[in-house]
């Protein structure tokens, strides 16, 4: 990896021994993902990562303070200063193969939610949300009769963009929490 200033001078240069996907870019982090998620500090060039035991990555949510991803085993897992806090398992594929896996989390101020989709190759297809706290403690699941693809929170509501009509349709958390 070669980081360049605008002037298309080098800043500083890092080899990973493995391809990697551009993830995001936040709060002058680079974020990088392929079996891992790598951090890396635009202005040094120094990173940390993350190696699931499991699964690969379908989503990555940072934040200033934590940061959660999901896998494609479904797993959920919040980390705090790069490193792990709390893991748990959302939901799970079904056995064998799979010919979609999508799990997106979608994290706000006091809730994290995570919608999923698994199609296995006789074109059955498992799908729902799930919500939690900031700290994976689950708070209610449901089965979806559509295929969920984005997921955000905003406050105690929860919009679920559908992947084939692209409608959005809104939940509201309600919690003594």
């Amino acid at each position: 990896m070669l980081f360049l200033d605008y002037s298309f001078n080098k800043k500083w240069e890092r080899y990973l021994a493995r391809g990697v996907w551009f993830e995001s870019y936040q709060e002058g982090k680079i974020i990088l993902a392929d079996g891992c998620v790598y951090w890396i500090e635009a202005k040094t060039g120094d990173f940390k990562y993350f190696c699931p035991k499991t699964g690969l990555i379908t989503d990555v949510e940072d934040r200033t303070d934590s940061s959660y991803i999901a896998t494609s085993e479904g797993y959920i897992y919040l980390l705090e200063d790069h490193e792990l806090k709390k893991g748990i398992r959302a939901t799970k594929p079904w056995k064998g193969e799979n010919l979609r896996m999508l799990i997106d989390i979608g994290v706000g101020t006091k809730y994290v939610a995570v919608v999923y989709s698994f199609v296995n190759p006789l074109e059955d297809e498992k799908r729902g949300l799930c919500v939690y706290t900031r700290n994976l403690i689950k708070l209610a699941c449901k089965r979806l009769s559509y295929t969920p693809e984005d997921v955000i929170v905003v406050n105690n509501i929860i919009f679920v963009k559908d992947f084939y009509t692209d409608q959005i349709r809104a939940y509201r958390v309600y919690s003594l929490l």
